[in-house]
């Protein structure tokens, strides 16, 4: 990038590039770059990390309505057991 810049920049009154003001002004689009691939670095670091924590509440949400469809099943079949238990009296077996 400085090459390219120093090869580019305006040329003085005499014809000759000014190298200070080249020098000056690569460093300065350096840092700029530089500041700009921090800052999407940590825009996209922050954007990963909400989409880490929505996808574990959706996760969490997902074992939770699990289980409660599980409990929830095992409890209506409780609730229909003694229903059934009373079907299955012990008869007495005669022997005879």
């Amino acid at each position: 990038m400085m090459q390219a810049l120093r090869e580019n920049w305006p040329r003085n009154w005499l014809g000759r590039p000014s190298a200070a003001a080249g020098e000056d002004l690569a460093a300065t689009l350096g840092a700029l770059i530089k500041a700009t691939f921090i800052d999407m670095d940590v825009a996209l670091g922050a954007h990963r990390h909400a989409a880490e924590e929505a996808r574990l509440k959706g996760e969490a949400q997902a074992i939770w309505r699990e289980r409660t469809m599980v409990t929830d099943s095992i409890g209506l079949g409780l609730a229909r057991a003694p229903a059934r238990r009373s079907r299955l009296v012990a008869r007495p077996v005669w022997s005879g």
